[in-house]
């Protein structure tokens, strides 16, 4: 025997986003959620915003990544820096740049 209950649709809508509201807490990443409210998102950078942050062209920063000179962190399709290990990592960067350079020349 089937029953029904009969609801308007505003406390439906109450119900649905509240046992979603419910279930998103329990999600690991829903404390780490980035928002552009959030004081997180000035420290996460797209590719883009990474690539223009060394003057390096996005094949370049593909292959720092790839190489493991920068640490990308993926979202989806997309791919995320964080600002601060940016800022750590031109010395690495600068070095190996210089030592192709340097075995440029040799050649």
């Amino acid at each position: 025997m089937q029953e029904f209950i009969i609801t308007s649709p505003e406390q439906l809508k109450l119900v649905i986003s509240e046992a979603v509201r419910t279930e998103m807490a329990k999600l690991p990443f829903a404390q780490q959620t980035v928002t552009p409210d959030n004081e997180q998102a000035n420290n996460i950078l797209t590719r883009e915003a990474a690539a223009e942050y060394f003057h390096i062209s996005l094949p370049t920063l593909n292959s720092y990544t790839k190489s493991g000179l920068l640490k990308g962190y993926r979202l989806g399709n997309r791919v995320f820096y964080k600002r601060s290990e940016l800022e750590a990592a031109p010395s690495a960067i600068r070095t190996t740049r210089n030592s192709i350079t340097q075995n440029q020349r040799r050649a």
